[in-house]
């Protein structure tokens, strides 16, 4: 899960002049995931971007979750998505970049990622599809 921080990258992307930039999309496996109305997803992954540079001690964590955007991608000109979060977070704005390490993860059943319907089932090799596990908002929650 991502709540286990040695599965998040801490590398920041930079640009030419050393500004911090979004990261690419990175998948976070968070294994086999217990589902609140029975049984489990196998083999579960979260789809995330970082923004800025993790502290040593590890306390300047920001998470952005998935519910605030249309999905993880939430800074960055044309990468950010509807809704974006580009006028809040960023060098020197409200949740600045040059102070926290910003995490947006993408929520589980997501069109944006994360294990959803187009994912393919272990257990058959095939798409999900209509045959993807009922998961509720706990489920949701607990993959974070």
């Amino acid at each position: 899960m991502l709540g286990d921080a040695s599965l998040v990258s801490i590398e920041p992307n930079r640009m030419d002049d050393g500004r911090s930039v979004m990261t690419a999309t990175k998948l976070a496996p968070i294994g086999n995931l217990p589902l609140k109305l029975g049984g489990s997803l196998p083999n579960a992954q979260l789809a995330y971007v970082t923004y800025g540079t993790l502290a040593p001690n590890r306390d300047n964590v920001v998470l952005l979750t998935h519910g605030y955007t249309s999905s993880h991608l939430f800074a960055g000109g044309d990468q950010a998505s509807e809704g974006t979060w580009s006028g809040l977070v960023g060098p020197g704005k409200a949740i600045d970049t040059d102070r926290f390490f910003v995490v947006s993860s993408n929520m589980l059943g997501s069109a944006y990622g994360s294990t959803a319907p187009r994912s393919r089932n272990p257990a058959s090799g095939r798409v999900y599809g209509p045959d993807f596990p009922d998961i509720t908002l706990d489920d949701i929650v607990e993959a974070q």
